[in-house]
């Protein structure tokens, strides 16, 4: 799952394991990962929403750049922890550009402003980040 060349199999390989083994939580957090990877954000979304881990601040962190890219306005709990948050974000965007997904970067990228409101932490990494790539 982590090699951009074997995102399909990947994507097709935890289908096929989901028809067997539906409940295996090991399997369906793999799915969720290989579809956000792959840019499906609506469909990877459920499986880090549903998970045991949800609660976690990178599955939480998944669950809000996939409403991001989908369009959603994420919402906060006052009490999560957006500097923890905002980490796990830049986590799962940089699985995005190891990925290569480059429609889902543009997804998440479109969306900064968004971001900024929810994560000004991660809005502000990613922002930095978009400057240091940036020809002067």
């Amino acid at each position: 799952a982590g090699k951009p060349e074997f995102a399909e199999f990947s994507v097709d390989w935890t289908e096929e394991a989901m028809k067997h083994f539906p409940q295996h939580e090991g399997i369906r957090a793999l799915r969720g990962e290989v579809l956000l990877k792959a840019g499906r954000f609506g469909e990877a979304l459920p499986f880090f929403q549903n998970s045991i881990h949800a609660q976690e601040p990178s599955a939480r962190a998944a669950v809000l750049i996939c409403q991001l890219a989908e369009g959603q306005t994420p919402a906060l709990a006052p009490s999560e922890n957006e500097t923890q948050l905002s980490v796990e974000f830049v986590n799962w965007y940089r699985r995005l550009l190891a990925a290569r997904s480059m429609e889902g970067l543009k997804k998440v990228n479109a969306r900064v402003q968004v971001l900024r409101s929810i994560l000004p932490n991660a809005a502000g990494m990613l922002e930095q980040a978009f400057k240091t790539a940036q020809p002067e």
